[in-house]
């Protein structure tokens, strides 16, 4: 999984930083964090190990692209003066969530199996930006 996503990190610097397909904006971030959860919750019920590695790559990609986006974002809009505190408490944050969801993920999986614990996290992602995406359209 590791070295699955760290290709799909590498990958996503050098589309990022060579093609200029993707604009910075919080609709682009959210369609990102979309794609991800997507992509993690096809990894979870692939049946076979080249497609496995295939969406591990993928959501290599969308995840930088999300990071990237967001971390600009933050340190973009937030005031000058309270910048530094916006910056930390967004990475808190953002690293907070993701070791409660590896927890959420592994307890529920020891209950009801791995596959469909990550299944149904991805899930909660999904809904999660696509619930994010409308809001943001609303308001545009």
């Amino acid at each position: 999984m590791l070295a699955g996503n760290a290709a799909g990190a590498l990958a996503g610097t050098v589309l990022l930083e060579t093609v200029d397909v993707v604009r910075p904006g919080a609709r682009t971030a959210i369609v990102c964090a979309g794609a991800w959860g997507v992509t993690i919750g096809l990894f979870a019920v692939a049946g076979s190990y080249p497609l496995a590695v295939t969406l591990l790559v993928l959501a290599g990609v969308f995840n930088l692209a999300f990071t990237s986006i967001a971390q600009t974002l933050v340190q973009t809009l937030a005031p000058p003066r309270v910048r530094g505190s916006v910056v930390g408490l967004f990475n808190t944050a953002i690293l907070g969530l993701r070791a409660g969801s590896g927890l959420t993920v592994g307890v529920l999986g020891a209950i009801i199996n791995v596959h469909w614990s990550l299944a149904l996290s991805a899930a909660a992602v999904v809904i999660t930006a696509a619930g994010l995406l409308l809001a943001e359209r609303r308001q545009a």
